[in-house]
């Protein structure tokens, strides 16, 4: 079995003309696109629980002493949740109808 993840490829795939782009340069993957467009309102209402199951302990202190840490891991945590939802897409891209 892989442990390399599906990415699904470019999502605006590139032409290379001339020196404008790199060799190679394919774009950004569609599981980076579909990660970064999901919208995560319906987060608010996660448990701390669940947070520090998606990103590890909380750091030291609060929101109100430690402001940079917990953002950190706020964003490591929010991130973990928009790749599981981008890789669930993919998934389901995969499915014939």
């Amino acid at each position: 079995m892989s442990n390399q993840i599906n990415n699904g490829g470019p999502a605006f795939p590139l032409q290379s003309i001339g020196p404008e782009f790199l060799p190679g340069y394919s774009g950004m993957t569609l599981r980076d696109y579909f990660a970064a467009a999901e919208k995560l309102d319906d987060l608010e209402h996660i448990s701390m629980e669940g947070a520090v199951a998606l990103a590890g302990p909380k750091p030291e202190g609060n929101w109100n002493t430690n402001p940079i840490e917990w953002r950190k891991w706020e964003a490591r945590w929010r991130a973990t949740v928009r790749f599981i939802r981008a890789d669930a897409v993919l998934k389901a891209r995969e499915v014939k109808l």
